[in-house]
């Protein structure tokens, strides 16, 4: 304890804080903990967002590879004469042998080149399937995800696969063309992770 005097009286000083300062100092810093803590684990918080947004990523790489997929298969089907895009897509070990459960089991190590979060499961839970879907004339292939309860399942997007012989040269031609031309644009990119 200080003693000052002034003016002939002898005042004491106190040094510290009272506890009433002390209270409202705690009361503050946890409210301003449950905040940060919510911010960061709440149901739109910074992990759940980030979880949303690898899950948006990995769908949109299985996609875009399928596409890049399909376009080769175009490209060797006018070279080759390859005969469907399932047998294109089994014969890289891309899609399993056996249709299960009504489509054809992806495999997204073999399709993007290394294990990724999502679509490592079995059966009908955290999978990539390719559906076939469509006539036998003009046959089409969507590309599903299904996840670990219903409200995950979604499509990724729908593949066309013309089996028509149409006997068009110029038709093909200009297919085959457009596939060789994505394909070398992919290509000249080369992606770092």
């Amino acid at each position: 304890m200080k003693t000052l005097k002034l003016c002939g009286e002898i005042i004491k000083k106190k040094n510290g804080i009272t506890l009433i300062a002390l209270v409202v100092t705690i009361v503050v810093l946890i409210i301003l903990a449950v905040i940060s803590i919510n911010a960061v684990l709440g149901e739109n918080g910074l992990i759940t967002n980030a979880q949303k947004a690898e899950k948006e990523y990995i769908h949109a790489e299985v996609w875009e590879t399928m596409q890049m997929e399909y376009s080769s298969y175009w490209a060797d089907k006018v070279a080759n004469k390859e005969t469907s895009l399932v047998s294109y897509l089994q014969g890289k070990k891309i899609i399993a042998e056996e249709q299960t459960n009504g489509g054809y089991k992806i495999d997204t190590e073999k399709l993007l080149g290394s294990k990724v979060a999502l679509g490592n499961g079995e059966g009908e839970e955290d999978v990539y399937k390719l559906v076939e879907v469509g006539t036998s004339e003009e046959k089409k292939y969507q590309v599903m995800y299904y996840g670990k309860d219903a409200s995950e399942n979604r499509e990724l997007g729908t593949l066309g696969d013309s089996t028509t012989n149409s006997n068009n040269k110029e038709e093909d031609e200009e297919k085959y063309s457009i596939s060789r031309n994505r394909i070398r644009r992919v290509n000249k990119l080369e992606i770092k992770y």
